[in-house]
């Protein structure tokens, strides 16, 4: 039983607390930032330096504690899981450091460790859209210029009420709202 729960129940308590920390984090987010600036909490860069130290703790206890031997693959899967920690920790940092932008009744701009500075005119805004499977917000100006925006990022929230304000209706925001 004790191997179960290491193999299996424990990183998934691990997962599970942090999706409800990124879920929080993005209802609370939403309209946290001052408004005009898009930046997220500080909670996301913390959440970020929580799962490289769960990554931390399981790869020490592996690798320095466990003893090896007869285990085979046993513990390939808590690598692996552990691994993803780590990875999502410094996506996390990277993001939540990195991640800047302001808007106004006229434009927003946004700059990102992932690409490089980006501005729209809200008069040419096309569309804005939900897209649920990386659970961001994408505005698409005329101009083909393409703005993501998380949905943990604070201030997003009064993006969309801008965006709302406009008249634009925001495609698949249905899925956001359940």
């Amino acid at each position: 039983m004790e191997d179960f729960f290491l193999k299996t129940l424990s990183p998934l308590l691990t997962l599970v607390i942090v999706s409800v920390g990124l879920a929080y984090l993005a209802r609370r987010g939403e309209y946290e930032a001052e408004y005009g600036n898009l930046r997220y909490a500080s909670g996301v860069q913390i959440l970020g330096w929580a799962a490289i130290a769960i990554f931390m703790v399981v790869a020490a206890v592996l690798f320095f504690l466990v003893d090896w031997e007869g285990q085979g693959l046993g513990f390939i899967g808590l690598i692996a899981v552990s691994g993803l920690f780590a990875l999502l920790g410094i996506y996390l940092i990277l993001e939540a450091r990195f991640t800047k932008g302001h808007f106004d009744s006229e434009k927003i701009c946004v700059s990102s460790f992932w690409t490089k500075p980006k501005q729209g005119l809200w008069k040419d805004l096309e569309k804005m859209t939900f897209k649920r499977a990386g659970q961001y917000f994408e505005l698409v100006f005329t101009d083909g210029t393409k703005i993501g925006l998380s949905k943990i990022l604070g201030g997003v929230g009064a993006v969309r009420g801008h965006v709302e304000n406009l008249g634009i209706k925001i495609e698949n925001i249905e899925h956001l709202d359940r």
